[in-house]
């Protein structure tokens, strides 16, 4: 609760006072208090928690590491914090589909926090399970902004197929995403493929 309220002092004592241990699961979901505070871009508490030892690779049951749910949220103070301080996995794969943080952040289109996963060196070629880079991602959640900075800062290709067949202007023509369809062409994305 002291996390979810970014209340530094509050997760102090109970770590110190209270014989609390960092990565504690209290909520019965599988989160520690540092995906809890990652969730709510609570920065403080995050570094707070990552100089105490918490383990930033920790998932909760639903498989998401404050990484991935940092960047899904767009907290990016937060993410720079995982990656900068706590040494997070940039490009771990989510255990069920493989999405990695670079692909919640696309889906969601949050242009900074793409960005700074990449300049820490996300792949912008990560595949999930299907095949699926965060490109696909974005041109299938209709993120133009997205779209064009993972295509001018993390090396995505408007080649790469899902499921060995599907490009990512398919998708977006597909559903009839103009911008999506506009970005992917103007980067040279084959019209006819």
């Amino acid at each position: 609760l002291a996390a979810a309220r970014n209340d530094v002092p509050g997760i102090e004592r109970a770590l110190l006072d209270e014989g609390g241990w960092v990565d504690e699961e209290k909520m019965g979901d599988g989160n520690s208090a540092l995906i809890v505070a990652a969730s709510l871009g609570h920065v403080e508490a995050v570094e707070f928690l990552i100089r105490e030892g918490a383990n930033v690779e920790h998932a909760g049951r639903s498989g998401a590491t404050a990484l991935m749910v940092a960047s899904a949220f767009g907290h990016t103070r937060v993410v720079e914090a995982l990656l900068d301080m706590g040494g997070a996995m940039v490009n771990a794969p989510h255990p069920f589909a493989g999405n990695t943080a670079l692909h919640f952040a696309a889906e969601m289109g949050r242009e900074e926090t793409i960005e700074v996963l990449c300049s820490h060196g996300a792949s912008g070629e990560a595949k999930k399970k299907t095949g699926g880079t965060p490109l696909h991602t974005a041109a299938d959640c209709n993120q133009t902004s997205a779209v064009r900075i993972l295509l001018s800062s993390c090396g995505c290709k408007t080649t790469s197929l899902l499921n060995g067949d599907t490009a990512p202007l398919y998708l977006a023509a597909q559903r009839g995403f103009s911008g999506v369809i506009s970005a992917l062409a103007e980067a040279g994305a084959d019209l006819d493929f």
